[in-house]
């Protein structure tokens, strides 16, 4: 049986900034490329597909939401859905993310306001 090899699981944020909310508290933004998709997410051509995160202190994203099939899409998006002006610094690109956004374990227990709710999500495949 002639079984197609399966790709190991892989996230990198790969680009990367930060705004002020209310002024005062620092939030970082996140685009993160992964090798796999969630839910109904579809990959593009080179098997990739781009998120849009909102972290705070350093944390694990509490906010996220499908950012599309290239870098520049993900990151016009995350300046419409970000309600401050992003400064663009790269100052994570390349850090992975050890089992990307949507793990179980690596699930947030609240959300940025600025990102819309995500829609509804199935296992990551």
């Amino acid at each position: 049986m002639n079984r197609k090899a399966r790709k190991k699981p892989k996230a990198e944020i790969v680009r990367s900034g930060s705004w002020l909310a209310d002024g005062r508290e620092t939030v970082e933004v996140w685009i993160v490329k992964q090798n796999f998709a969630c839910g109904g997410d579809a990959l593009n051509a080179k098997g990739e597909v781009y998120y849009v995160c909102h972290a705070h202190e350093r944390a694990l994203p509490v906010g996220h939401i499908y950012g599309g099939p290239s870098l520049q899409k993900a990151q016009a998006l995350a300046t419409r859905a970000t309600p401050g002006r992003i400064t663009w610094d790269n100052q994570r690109r390349g850090q992975p993310l050890t089992s990307g956004l949507f793990h179980p374990e690596e699930r947030p227990a609240s959300r940025s306001p600025a990102l819309p709710p995500p829609r509804p999500r199935r296992a990551c495949a």
